[in-house]
Parts: structure tokens; sequence; C-alpha cells
């Protein structure tokens, strides 16, 4: 058995502790409910539609929460493509 690679080892180790700069335009599915004052599975109803229809994209972006660093997707309008 091939013993592993102590870099590879540092890097997930790395990688495990890291947090993405979250940009401003993107909101995760909890801070758009509270912007449109809707609750959470409405805002998911309408998020889906929105990513169905091409109006709205999304990104995942490694945040810290009480619970520790997690994956949440966060989601923003699509730019508007002129003619």
């Amino acid at each position: 058995m091939k013993a592993p690679d102590p870099h590879m080892i540092a890097f997930l180790g790395a990688l495990k502790n890291s947090v993405d700069s979250v940009p401003k335009e993107y909101k995760s599915n909890r801070e758009l409910c509270l912007l449109w004052n809707r609750s959470c599975s409405r805002v998911c109803k309408m998020i889906n539609q929105s990513l169905a229809q091409g109006t709205m994209e999304a990104k995942v972006f490694r945040i810290k929460t009480p619970a520790g660093i997690r994956s949440v997707p966060h989601y923003r309008p699509t730019p508007k493509q002129s003619p």
C-alpha cells in the first residue's frame, strides 16, 4: 500500500479550514428570506423557478457557520445581456 503524500495531506487540511469571501451581490437562501420577507420554503421555490428561467445564477461558497465551515449555495440575479 502506498504511503499518503504529505503535501496532499497538508493541502487537504488547509482546504478544510479555508473560507471564501462572498461578493456583495450574492445572497444565501436565508438572506433572501429576510430581504424579501418571505418564508424559506417560498424563497426556495422562487429561487428554483429563477434558476430554471435563467434569471438567477448560483455559486457555492465555503463560509463559517456556528456549526463549522460549510459549503453554502449563494444566488444573484443574472447580469442583463445587451442585444
